[in-house]
């Protein structure tokens, strides 16, 4: 999962609980970039999704 601290739509404590059931999960936490990470830290997130793609 991919969470930011400044996320005031989903706060990351959320993704936190979501992964703490799942063994395998991680939560890659970003310290800014709100709800739109994908966008206002593209070269970090696309990095995390690609090596998560290559991974599976």
């Amino acid at each position: 999962m991919i969470a930011t601290r400044d996320d005031f739509l989903v706060p990351h404590a959320t993704a936190l609980d979501l992964a703490a059931p799942v063994e395998s999960a991680e939560v890659a936490l970003f310290e800014w970039g709100g709800h739109a990470c994908n966008v206002t830290d593209p070269v970090n997130f696309n990095r995390l999704v690609l090596d998560f793609l290559r991974s599976s």
